[in-house]
């Protein structure tokens, strides 16, 4: 099957990407590391770089088979919600404090306590970033319909259904009673349109 170093590529990120970002291996480390715990933040952001740069070489190496044929339409239509897509992410990533996201927080002298954020985009949906993630391959699978770009969209769209139970399961735990009242009003992914 061409496809399966592609899909064992997501396989092995989206398990890297799970286990580094848990708790277990986070408290396993952060014992083992004592102050330079503080660089785990941006060691894993490396780690996940590294990784996703490997999925995306075996994404565009596997054969580019459409499953539907493209056409001018289609492929503009694409571009538009890649552009979109693009603009959205822009939007997100203006809300977060990059510092603290990225972990480059270390080499700033003051760092903010962590905060819950629920203004701007993130009113809407709890989670802006992976929708914008989903908007942009959404846009990929219009502009390159190949079964290589489903495959990538499928499974970037499972693992993030994973990601984010793993991700408000330690929200909950940082932040209690106000994190579950903000999962209670605030759609997970998609925005309520009224």
């Amino acid at each position: 099957m061409p496809y399966l170093p592609l899909i064992l590529n997501w396989f092995i990120f989206g398990l890297i990407h799970s286990l580094t970002a848990g708790s277990f291996f986070k408290n396993w480390f952060e014992k083992r590391m004592g102050v330079s715990f503080k660089y785990y933040r941006l060691g894993f952001n490396c780690i996940a770089i590294a990784n996703l740069i490997i999925v995306l070489y075996f994404h565009f190496t596997a054969p580019n088979i459409e499953w539907v044929q493209s056409t001018v339409l289609l492929q503009f239509i694409g571009c538009l919600v890649i552009a979109f897509g693009l603009v959205f992410l822009f939007f997100v990533f203006k809300s977060y404090d990059l510092y603290e996201f990225t972990g480059l927080e270390v080499f700033v002298k003051q760092t903010n306590p962590q905060t819950l954020l629920q203004s701007g985009l993130s009113k809407k949906v709890r989670h802006p970033m992976y929708l914008a993630l989903i908007i942009l391959l959404a846009g990929i699978v219009l502009y390159e319909p190949s079964y290589r770009s489903i495959i990538s969209f499928s499974a970037l769209f499972i693992y993030l259904q994973i990601g984010i139970y793993f991700e408000e399961k330690k929200l909950v735990r940082t932040f209690g009673q106000s994190y579950l009242e903000y999962k209670k009003i605030t759609p997970k992914l998609f925005p309520k349109l009224f």
